[in-house]
């Protein structure tokens, strides 16, 4: 019989237990009522449930994160930013006209980075290595989060409006 390490045989039931928790591929839109936390040297097994578990945080704070910047190595990702999904400052070329912007711009600080490491990371881990949790020029509204991921359509709501259309 062999002998596994206490710490290898919990790395595989978790690893067992993300891929299952994970495996219907959807975002629950933080619906849960567990409260989140995101911290330096958070561990993840893959680069979607890393971006799910920050997502469902953020949403839980009251803002929506987008992908940043990236580095692939051998075509494989090895670093992520996610930042706040305003992030950035609008900078107005149209000299001509002053025009007032449609951008949501408001520079904001936020930003989380991640890292597989290649070296002593045998298990291809994906670590949170950087938070930066400064806010401005936006509030934090759970709520507005919340609406925005239940006016999406549900898979029963697609599924009538294709036999409306197919049908007729």
């Amino acid at each position: 019989m062999m002998k596994f390490s206490m710490r290898l045989l919990i790395m595989i039931l978790l690893k067992i237990f993300l891929t299952i928790v994970d495996s219907d591929g959807e975002d629950n839109g933080g619906s849960s009522n567990e409260t989140l936390k995101l911290e330096v040297w958070m561990a993840f097994f893959t680069w979607k449930i890393a971006f799910n578990h920050i997502k469902q945080w953020a949403h839980q704070q009251g803002f929506g994160i987008r992908k940043e910047r990236s580095e692939k190595i051998e075509s494989k990702l090895r670093k992520q930013t996610i930042v706040y999904f305003c992030e950035g400052v609008y900078n107005n070329q149209s000299k001509k006209t002053n025009k007032p912007s449609k951008t949501h711009c408001t520079n904001c600080k936020w930003h989380v980075n991640l890292s597989q490491p290649t070296k002593n990371n045998q298990n291809s881990m994906i670590f949170i290595t950087t938070i930066v949790d400064e806010h401005s020029g936006h509030s934090l509204d759970p709520c507005a989060c919340r609406f925005e991921a239940d006016k999406v359509f549900t898979k029963p709501m697609l599924d009538d409006i294709e036999w409306m259309i197919f049908i007729k």
